[in-house]
């Protein structure tokens, strides 16, 4: 074509028929080649301002002798083109490398004319330079500088969407969010963002060649529920699904992705652009707060439990004790063999086990004050042995084993009955179908240490090594919704508070062993669980408002050469108290606690105070026996208070 000065329209309208459909760097690359077909063009390029270096620019499409070719980023200093990127419209008629000495691109490329204008953005102000080169005797700078000008706003526009499009790119390239764009009526895939790779573990090309090889990885179960939605939804923007996905490492990964459709200047949806996340950490921290929410709900109705339980267990406890202080006077007098006192002892050991029993829901619901003292396992068993045995039911074999001459261990009598219980009730529910429990005790010697060792071992159904893991965490349970989750877990806390410890051995199938082993208890604690030491002639006052229990008290002390004082009220108590009384047992009902034992003790500095409640939120600010108690603890109690 042999354009003349009075022909750029018809140019025009071919450049505009050749460049229909196209933008951003597309366009650019046709409008340098539809220039580089002009006669004497020997060069064309097109180049923006380098980001965050304004003193160089990047060639965005490069022209020699209608060739596509290279060309780096290169300093403006010197060259023609550092004037219209200045915003100057360039014309050199001749000899421009003579005018340019510095640029020695213009010598190389062997061209004697430029032509040059700014591409200018409203907003932005100039963005790069449109440049033409030519050979002597051709088509001259002067007479190509109006084509020039009237490509520029275009070449600008089209610049400016470069640059858009960059920059969305570079965004896109940046999120840990996959981007991705699909041509809905070339089904294919024309934008993928590289945390594609990241996430999916496969590589953006892959999904290029085969844009719905994205389905093949979605989980089995999610893939025909995400498909439909893709053919649904996508187009009416209201694809919005969340699925899982599976690695070609095989592990598995949860997604939500979203769509939304792009539309023509007709209204046709034509693009589909959508974001995927990966969801996986996410959704854990939302199971795992949904777990602890689940957690804190079980807690507080447990706490609630454990209230209600407290305030029943205080009137019981009350009531235990007016009962045991009745059989414990009614005994008195009678012969030794005597029916009576036989089936008054019988009513006591009954009243003694509702005590025990008492004391098992208090620790359970962790109102009961630790007591630690010499423990012999081998009498708690036997004690438990009843309890245990109806607790199992028929189709479960129980088998107790104890090793005789066991030493004592340090432990409170009521929290070792919890572990006890609890370890045979977990042997239990591993024997849905009937089976074997065998409790045994045994003394260990291992590395020079002695243990005193409980071992409770069932046929059940045991367990995995995951499950072994985790079986002492507390909520942790294999139950469903018939399980708390506490049971071993306060095992655990019970022994290791003991100074204890507890393995578990077990496997699928091939039941479970659990063994707890204690420290043996050292020589005098030993001996001051086999007797209380004899004591002096001390005076004692007794403040409870059960009048059973004062009585039982005044004689049980007196037969051991103490003197009592007996006080039915917190008024009364404090008047009797002067310096000849060297101990006083308080019910912790009668009065408020800091109040009394603070004018108490200022009535008598060295007054020894046993405090004496059937239940008590918190472990009381010293020595404490809780209701009921036998002669024995209290008689005992008293020794150590005054020892």
């Amino acid at each position: 074509m042999q354009p003349e000065a009075g022909r750029w329209p018809d140019f025009l309208w071919s450049l505009e028929s050749d460049t229909v459909g196209l933008s951003g760097d597309a366009y650019l690359e046709m409008l340098a080649a539809r220039l580089g077909e002009l006669p004497g063009v020997a060069a064309v390029l097109i180049s923006e301002i380098a980001v965050r270096a304004p003193d160089r620019v990047r060639p965005l499409a490069f022209r020699v002798r209608g060739r596509p070719a290279p060309a780096p980023v290169y300093d403006l200093a010197g060259t023609p083109c550092e004037t219209v990127i200045g915003g100057v419209e360039l014309i050199v008629a001749e000899r421009v490398a003579e005018r340019f000495p510095l640029c020695g691109m213009l010598g190389a490329l062997g061209v004697d004319w430029y032509a040059g204008v700014p591409l200018r953005s409203t907003r932005a102000g100039v963005l790069g330079a449109l440049c033409v080169m030519g050979e002597r005797g051709t088509l001259g700078a002067e007479a190509l500088a109006p084509l020039l000008r009237a490509l520029g706003a275009r070449a600008a526009a089209e610049l400016g969407r470069h640059r858009a499009d960059e920059r969305l790119v570079l965004v896109c390239e940046s999120i840990t969010q996959v981007f991705w764009l699909t041509d809905i009526e070339k089904n294919e895939m024309v934008y993928i963002s590289p945390a594609y790779e990241t996430i999916w573990g496969r590589t953006c090309a892959s999904l290029y060649e085969q844009p719905r090889s994205w389905l093949d990885s979605i989980h089995p179960e999610d893939r025909s529920r995400v498909m439909e939605a893709a053919v649904s939804k996508q187009a009416s923007g209201t694809y919005d699904e969340e699925y899982r996905i599976v690695r070609p490492d095989g592990a598995v990964r949860s997604i939500r992705d979203r769509a939304f459709p792009i539309k023509d200047a007709a209204g046709r949806v034509t693009r589909v652009c959508g974001v995927a996340e990966d969801v996986t950490e996410r959704r854990a921290a939302q199971a795992a707060l949904a777990q602890s929410r689940d957690e804190l709900a079980q807690a507080q109705r447990l706490d609630a439990l454990g209230r209600l339980a407290g305030g029943v267990a205080h009137d019981f406890n009350n009531i235990l004790t007016v009962v045991l202080s009745a059989l414990a006077l009614a005994r008195e007098g009678l012969p030794e063999g005597s029916a009576v006192r036989e089936e008054l002892e019988g009513a006591r050991q009954a009243a003694l086990s509702g005590s025990r029993m008492t004391r098992r829901l208090l620790e359970f619901c962790r109102h009961s004050p630790v007591r630690a003292a010499a423990v012999d396992l081998n009498s708690v068993l036997g004690e438990a042995d009843d309890m245990l045995r109806r607790i199992v039911g028929p189709l479960i074999d129980l088998d107790v084993r104890l090793a005789p001459g066991l030493p004592p261990v340090i432990a409170d009598r009521s929290q070792f009955e919890q572990v006890v219980l609890n370890l045979v009730v977990n042997a239990r529910d591993a024997l849905p179908a009937g089976g074997a429990i065998r409790l045994e005790t045994s003394l260990e010697q291992s590395g020079g240490l002695c243990r005193v060792c409980l071992s409770v071992t069932d046929t059940g159904i045991g367990m995995d090594e995951e499950t072994q893991r985790r079986i002492f965490e507390p909520f942790f349970t294999t139950k469903g919704a018939q399980g708390v989750g506490l049971g071993l877990s306060t095992v655990y806390g019970i022994v290791l508070a003991a100074g204890g410890d507890i393995t578990v051995k077990s496997a699928p199938g091939a039941g479970s062993e659990f063994r707890v082993r204690f420290p043996p208890a050292g020589p005098k604690a030993a001996a001051d669980a086999a007797k209380a030491e004899a004591p002096a002639r001390r005076r004692i006052l007794v403040a409870d408002g059960q009048e059973v229990v004062r009585r039982l008290a005044t004689r049980l002390l007196g037969r051991f050469g103490y003197e009592t004082l007996v006080a039915a009220t917190a008024v009364e108590a404090l008047s009797l108290i002067d310096g000849t009384v060297d101990a006083a047992l308080v019910d912790l009902d009668l009065c408020d606690a800091a109040s009394f034992f603070e004018e108490a003790r200022g009535r008598q500095p060295r007054l020894r105070i046993l405090r004496i409640s059937g239940f008590t939120e918190t472990a009381p600010d010293g020595p404490f026996l809780q209701k009921p108690f036998s002669e024995d603890e209290l008689l005992r109690a008293v020794t150590d208070l005054l020892s």
